[in-house]
């Protein structure tokens, strides 16, 4: 009797246990990064380890990522040594919703593809002590999608548009940011040169830096809020929040913020 209870258990429980086991798994180069997430195995967490520089390489298509994960997390050694370069990318990489967190942790990232950079959906994302590059091939470095349930982390990460490109697009997603520096921002016909962020109801801004922001036109609009509906309301709070050299060529002026209820402009 007690031989067929623990069989029993062990049938029940065994998967549960197996579901819930973090997985390690070491990507040394693009072979590594394509045949992991070729596989679209069901996880609950797993966590990419990084210890190079590691250039990931997709000619033709965009990179899709559909695994069924609950947490995947990034995680490099130090963002001097750990990096993911996606300049060989041309249309990026795609987070979809299957994956229900993402972490990127001491880790170095080059965008250089099209409009989609980096694209999340409905995924629960922190950048922690990491570094965000640009390229001129970006039309803005992460574009996130957060279906109104979602939140976005940017903790001690700097984020670099290296002089020709936007930082963030957030759409329906809650903002959080606390000791980071956003830098090098570039907007030439589309606002907000740090963050473009649509319909977002919060954002928290703590103890960040903005430096060296330019735009062409339409105002350097360091966070440009958005919104179709004219009766949209949203929290923005701003704590030590440090804003040098913006500079913008219209009469808009340059505006750490800037509001706006048509989404055209």
């Amino acid at each position: 009797m007690i031989y067929k209870k623990l069989i029993y258990y062990i049938i029940i429980f065994l998967p549960i246990i197996q579901h819930s086991i973090s997985k390690d798994v070491y990507i040394n180069n693009s072979s590594d990064f394509m045949n992991y997430f070729s596989k679209n195995d069901s996880e609950d967490t797993v966590t990419i380890r990084i210890n190079n520089e590691v250039e990931i390489s997709n000619s033709d298509e965009v990179i899709i990522l559909e695994n069924k994960i609950s947490k995947l997390v990034f995680q490099g050694m130090s963002k001097e040594v750990s990096s993911l370069n996606l300049s060989n990318v041309p249309n990026g990489i795609i987070f979809s919703s299957s994956i229900e967190k993402v972490e990127f942790l001491n880790i170095r990232i080059d965008a250089n593809s099209n409009e989609n950079c980096i694209m999340i959906e409905n995924s629960d994302t922190l950048f922690y002590k990491s570094n965000l590059y640009g390229d001129p091939s970006c039309t803005r470095i992460v574009n996130y999608y957060g279906n109104n349930k979602s939140k976005i982390s940017i903790n001690e990460t700097i984020v670099s548009g290296k002089g020709v490109n936007s930082l963030f697009h957030i759409s329906k997603g809650t903002i959080e940011s606390v000791l980071s520096i956003y830098m090098n921002f570039f907007s030439v016909d589309k606002p907000g040169g740090a963050f473009y962020i649509e319909d977002s109801d919060y954002s928290n801004f703590y103890n960040c830096t903005f430096h060296h922001g330019y735009s062409k036109d339409r105002g350097a609009g360091t966070l440009f809020y958005v919104s179709s509906d004219p009766g949209f309301v949203t929290e923005l709070t701003l704590n030590h929040i440090t804003e040098t050299d913006i500079v913008t060529k219209t009469k808009d002026g340059k505006g750490l913020i800037i509001f706006c209820n048509n989404r055209k402009l």
